[in-house]
């Protein structure tokens, strides 16, 4: 199914990450961890909050991050200039900055939607109602 980058769930955002960065095999595997083969070819867990991931991301693609506060509370907002442009930034907002920076790099990668399976959106539903 078709998800918006934007609304991804924190499944579907592991998902497409994994996509994003040239993972291949991709798999879901028990308690909603995926998994997927590097583009190094070793096969590992993708978990977009796990913070070397992250840095390394911000590090890679020269990921600007701010949070910003407004009367309820705050989010963060990742930019990043687009591949072959010299003014266009490619914008993405978070709960997290993990989460602003996986939205960020599944845009600049797949672009405002990307494919994942049916699965995702089934689980995240199943367990929201705990």
């Amino acid at each position: 199914m078709k998800i918006k980058t934007a609304e991804a769930t924190k499944l579907q955002l592991d998902w497409g990450l994994a996509l994003a960065r040239g993972y291949t095999q991709l798999t879901l595997q028990v308690a909603g961890k995926v998994y997927g083969t590097a583009p190094d070819g070793g096969r590992e867990q993708v978990n977009y909050t796990d913070p070397a991931v992250c840095m390394g991301l911000i590090e890679r693609h020269g990921i600007a991050s701010t949070r910003k506060t407004f009367s309820l509370g705050y989010f963060w907002e990742c930019k990043v200039l687009d591949v072959g442009s010299e003014s266009h930034y490619i914008v993405a907002h978070g709960c997290t900055p993990a989460e602003a920076v996986a939205r960020c790099v599944i845009s600049m990668r797949l672009g405002d939607e990307f494919e994942c399976p049916d699965e995702l959106g089934v689980i995240y539903e199943r367990l929201s109602r705990v």
